[in-house]
């Protein structure tokens, strides 16, 4: 096979742009472009003229095209966020106060051993809602 054919041939398959996926021809001019959305070209321009070169593409096709062309050339830095690291807790946790309806803080591990009365917040909450429904909210 002779390699200058072959070249040619293969070379020949890019004017062939209706039968390549959108981000192959998007990669094809990529260079061009980021230059162009760098100088201050809007994305909806740049598709805009895209679309009249022949590639048809809608603006969020082509977004996702860069991002992935921009992932593929590793211009996209990877954040290594770490999780924030929380303080230990100390041995009694307290409540806020905005919580505690009487205004002062308890130990949760004293709340953790009451008793709960469902019925009595069955009744609060249905209290509750019928006054949210008389005010209109």
């Amino acid at each position: 096979m002779d390699k200058e054919n072959t070249k040619k041939l293969l070379l020949s398959l890019l004017s062939e742009r209706k039968k390549r996926t959108k981000i192959s021809q998007i990669r094809e001019v990529f260079d061009e472009i980021e230059t162009a959305l760098s100088g201050g070209i809007s994305r909806a321009t740049v598709v805009e003229k895209l679309n009249e070169a022949g590639i048809d593409i809608g603006l969020n096709s082509f977004v996702s095209a860069l991002h992935i062309i921009r992932k593929e050339k590793n211009l996209i830095k990877k954040t290594n966020r770490q999780p924030t690291p929380i303080e230990p807790a100390e041995d009694k946790e307290i409540i806020p106060e905005n919580i505690i309806s009487s205004g002062k803080q308890i130990p949760i591990s004293e709340i953790k051993n009451q008793q709960v009365d469902i019925a009595g917040l069955a009744r609060s909450f249905k209290k509750f809602s019928k006054e949210e429904k008389q005010d209109g909210r």
